[in-house]
């Protein structure tokens, strides 16, 4: 997982290299800048013509850049984007951008301004690159510890929502083993009540059973008060009913025949 670096030129805002570091430890991404650093000073060195100039340093990290193959496919595309191989880029001229890459998909990281000059003590460059190295570890100690806090975060939500499951099925469990079957019914229509639910019939509401229908419908086609010929005491073991809900019977066939 390579690395992708730039850098940025500050006196015309150009994009003067683009470089892959190959090794994924910002060691190795800080053994390379130093390279650079002292490509600054060497009279034969094209970077020699930019000492004097201010740069900006920005990094592809390799969470972004996942393989040796992208690093060299992305390299050659910001090569040709940014047109670096009229400044310092010597290779890839010739390859071309990608129709496949945007620039937004990548989000590049500054690692730190550095001002360097063209004649300086050594002590100066190797205080420039010392700030650079620092100010790089502590964005990456910053990032791992919002990485870290993230985990974090999600491991503790995970354990509340299993201790909260836990504890449901505990009070359930407990719930059962405490009380009767009764309790429990009694204490499920209490709630259901304070909801607003009603139980049973409306008042006035009156149920016909088919038993009620059968012999309503027998006393109406055979009773003498009615429609057929049939005594009250005839039609009484016809429906295999007692007296009093054969009366009741009775009356609302009777009722019925009204109607008609």
């Amino acid at each position: 997982m390579p690395w992708l670096y730039r850098y940025t030129d500050l006196t015309d805002n150009l994009i003067k290299y683009n470089g892959i570091v190959y090794k994924d430890t910002i060691e190795a991404l800080i053994t390379r800048l130093k390279q650079h650093l002292n490509d600054f000073y060497a009279e034969d060195s094209k970077w020699n013509l930019y000492a004097d100039h201010k740069f900006k340093i920005e990094v592809l990290d390799p969470t972004q850049v996942k393989t040796k193959n992208d690093a060299e496919m992305l390299e050659a595309h910001f090569i040709a984007v940014s047109k670096s191989w009229q400044y310092l880029n010597e290779a890839k001229k010739s390859w071309g951008k990608s129709s496949f890459i945007t620039d937004d998909l990548f989000n590049w990281k500054l690692i730190n301004d550095l001002q360097l000059y063209g004649d300086v003590p050594a002590y100066v460059s190797q205080k420039a690159d010392l700030e650079t190295e620092f100010e790089f570890k502590i964005t990456t100690l910053e990032l791992d510890l919002a990485n870290f806090q993230k985990k974090y975060d999600d491991l503790l939500a995970l354990y509340n929502k299993t201790v909260d499951s836990y504890k449901k099925q505990i009070a359930e469990l407990t719930y059962k083993a405490t009380t009767t079957k009764s309790d429990r019914i009694k204490d499920g229509l209490a709630k259901a009540k304070l909801a607003g639910k009603t139980f049973g019939l409306k008042l006035g509401t009156k149920l016909e059973t088919k038993k009620q229908k059968q012999c309503v419908d027998i006393i109406l086609h055979f009773s003498k008060d009615c429609l057929g010929s049939l005594s009250d005491s005839e039609l009484i073991d016809k429906c295999g009913c007692s007296k009093n809900s054969y009366y009741k019977y009775k009356k609302l066939a009777k009722q019925q025949i009204n109607q008609i």
